[in-house]
Parts: C-alpha cells; sequence; structure tokens
C-alpha cells in the first residue's frame, strides 16, 4: 500500500502516517505491554502488530479514496514539464 500512496503523489502523507504508526502507536504500546501491563515480548509483537495494521488500514483508506484519473493526469503534467529540462 505504501507504494500505492506514494504513486498518488502523496509522499509526505505517506511519511507522517508511518511516522504516527511508529512513534505514536507502536513505542507507546510496546511500552505499555511490557512494562506496565507485564505482557513481556509478546508485547513487543502485539504492539507492532497494532501499528502497522493501523498503518495498513489508513493506507488502503486513502488508496481506495483517492481520485487515480488526477493524480495520473497531474502525473502527465509533471512529465511533460520535465521534459525540456536536462
Amino acid at each position: 500500500m505504501q507504494g500505492a500512496v506514494y504513486a498518488l503523489g502523496a509522499q509526505d502523507l505517506g511519511s507522517k502516517l508511518m511516522l504516527f504508526a511508529n512513534y505514536g502507536v507502536f513505542i507507546p504500546f510496546a511500552y505499555m505491554f511490557v512494562f506496565h501491563l507485564g505482557v513481556g515480548f509478546q508485547g513487543i509483537w502485539i504492539a507492532c502488530f497494532s501499528g502497522q495494521t493501523l498503518m495498513a488500514l489508513a493506507m488502503t483508506m486513502i488508496v481506495y479514496t483517492a481520485d487515480w484519473q488526477k493524480a495520473a493526469d497531474d502525473a502527465k503534467d509533471r512529465l511533460a514539464s520535465s521534459e525540456g529540462t536536462p
């Protein structure tokens, strides 16, 4: 899904989403599961799964709600404007 989001030209959105999933979900959940709930090593895997699941669901929503025709037209415009430059 990350490649599809980047293909839309939404690199900034994809990067922000990845930062949030890792630093806003994975690390705090891992800390909570390991140190406060006493789940141990399995808590790290649960937290990793939670962060990745959130990121996958958000990117899926972005891809399915995107205007792909507009994205293709924008890509054509960018390509046409860069053809004259070395």
